[in-house]
């Protein structure tokens, strides 16, 4: 019984893996690519709080509290040689847990302004993109856009954003957690320079 079982959790994932691998192909080279079929891209509250980033934060949070509880607990004498030291490394663990929980969720609340709302829409009839921002909407072509600066965070804990700068003046501004390979996809020739952020923070006013 327990080798049928483990045989049906390997080839099950196995299976599951091919799937996921299947219909990825299909969405992005396959029948369903947003270069063919008209598709929308928008990222919901929910998927943003609760992707990785947000589960690690929140996973980040839990072990500080826990590492405090530890710290509280443990008497401030024991049989240990230096027990001052248990408890100067317990701290730094909470620290470190705790700070990057915070900074997680930090750069979530920072980044959701850039993301709440926004939407991209695939028109491969007339090869454009519908960007729809949260205090416009935008219809960009071959030619719109005259290059992208990035900034990336040299942080291993951190986001990155792209600024878009257009021909006629206007630019705007997606962070990493918007689909910007479909802009990538759509308009690949398109002039890119970088620059480093330690986070990836987004300075307000940053587009004023």
């Amino acid at each position: 019984m327990d080798t049928l079982l483990i045989f049906l959790f390997i080839f099950g994932l196995f299976g599951w893996s091919i799937w996921r691998l299947l219909r990825l192909t299909r969405d992005t080279v396959g029948e369903n690519s947003p270069l063919k079929v008209q598709r929308v891209y928008q990222v919901s509250k929910r998927r943003y709080f609760l992707g990785f980033f947000g589960i690690m934060g929140f996973i980040s949070l839990v072990q500080g509290i826990a590492f405090l509880f530890v710290i509280i607990r443990v008497p401030p004498t024991t049989d240990l040689v230096h027990p001052v030291f248990l408890h100067f490394l317990l701290f730094l663990i909470f620290i470190a847990n705790t700070g990057l929980g915070v900074l997680a969720f930090a750069l979530l609340l920072n980044h959701w302004p850039y993301v709440r709302g926004v939407s991209i829409t695939t028109n491969p009839s007339d090869h454009s993109l519908e960007i729809r921002l949260h205090d416009r909407v935008l219809t960009l072509r071959e030619g719109d856009i005259e290059r992208i600066e990035a900034v990336v965070h040299k942080a291993r804990i951190g986001s990155s954003y792209r600024i878009y700068y257009l021909a006629n003046g206007d630019r705007f501004l997606l962070p990493d957690r918007v689909r910007w390979d479909i802009i990538d996809e759509y308009f690949p020739k398109i002039p890119f320079s970088g620059t480093y952020s330690h986070f990836g923070f987004i300075k307000k006013g940053l587009l004023a």
